[in-house]
């Protein structure tokens, strides 16, 4: 699975909250690395001797090399995570089934905020992604973190200048902003999305133009999408903040075991008061497209002219079809492996 990242930081409640206490690691545990702070809780700063003096009662855990990955070698502890223990048969038990993002196991969701920042949502645990080397840091635990039952269905953001993040499990969903839960979640997905039910499996948010308003694709379990469009002016006014949205979206989509990207025009089109379209089968309706679509991203991106970048991720092995305006593909097939710099 091919994927994008732009600077800067990640879906953690902690670091979005203003009350950031920067001499504990708590709230701040796997963080990526911050030049000049007073101390660090990035999973490298045992290596460097920069932890922050909480680091190993708030990030580890006794006998689990959860937090502890890479470290090097400490006497007296109970078991060890470092390279070396499996020559000397001390690792700790769950050394070799720690969570990986490069273990090849299916991605559930991936997100990114309205600053470009992404985190990668696989089975019971969350991975953010480091801006600069586009490898992923350690796990995190989405119900210990963010409060939410694991795993979960999918995860979108929406394309305004709030941002707000939408989590979703079976027909409940929770919504975040800053980095804080907003209070009454989890709410029914199917009341407050017009009757919207069904296994979704991805979402894809677009935002609104000139022509169109703000809406949400969720692709489904068979083949499916339906699309959820914010009724005119429902949206946030915020001010101080452009909205670059031009007349069309360029889409760029790849496979999640590996592809090359495409990039396709979906052009503008009215909608009708109706805020949820019926299902749309996309193998009838939309010629070429992948499926099934087993996660989807919309990245902030300024360089694009309507300030932000889509992708499309599915199981699908062979060539697509670009639907209009096909752009020519690059040569070489990229997956989301050697993104992450696996080894």
């Amino acid at each position: 699975m091919l994927i994008i990242i732009s600077p800067v930081y990640l879906l953690l409640p902690h670091y979005w909250s203003g009350g950031l206490c920067l001499r504990s690691c708590r709230g701040r545990c796997g963080e990526p690395f911050i030049r000049g702070q007073l101390c660090n809780c990035d999973h490298s700063c045992l290596t460097h001797n920069e932890c922050c003096k909480d680091y190993e009662e708030a990030c580890t855990f006794r006998g689990s090399c959860r937090g502890r990955c890479g470290e090097e070698f400490q006497r007296g502890r109970e078991c060890e995570c470092d390279p070396d223990c499996t020559l000397y048969n001390t690792c700790c038990s769950d050394y070799h089934g720690h969570p990986d993002l490069c273990n090849g196991s299916p991605i559930d969701a991936l997100t990114s905020l309205f600053n470009g920042s992404v985190i990668v949502f696989q089975g019971h645990f969350f991975f953010l992604l480091d801006p600069k080397t586009r490898s992923a840091g350690p796990a995190q635990s989405i119900t210990e973190q963010l409060g939410i039952p694991s795993p979960i269905d999918t995860a979108f953001t929406r394309c305004n200048c709030q941002g707000k993040t939408y989590i979703i499990k079976g027909d409940q969903y929770w919504v975040f902003e800053n980095g804080v839960m907003e209070p009454g979640y989890p709410r029914s997905l199917s009341q407050d999305f017009d009757g919207l039910s069904g296994e979704i499996t991805a979402a894809l948010s677009i935002p609104a133009t000139r022509k169109r308003p703000e809406s949400i694709y969720f692709f489904k379990k068979g083949g499916t999408v339906q699309k959820y469009s914010y009724p005119a002016g429902s949206g946030p006014t915020c001010t101080g903040k452009k909205n670059k949205n031009s007349v069309y979206n360029k889409i760029r989509r790849a496979r999640q075991a590996g592809t090359v990207k495409l990039s396709l025009t979906v052009s503008e089109f009215h909608t009708s008061e109706i805020r949820l379209s019926a299902e749309i089968n996309i193998n009838l309706n939309w010629k070429g497209f992948p499926t099934p679509v087993t996660s989807a991203l919309s990245a902030p991106n300024p360089r694009k002219p309507d300030g932000f970048e889509y992708f499309i991720f599915s199981w699908r092995n062979g060539e697509f079809p670009t639907l209009t305006s096909p752009a020519k593909p690059p040569a070489q097939q990229s997956d989301i492996r050697n993104w992450l710099n696996c080894p």
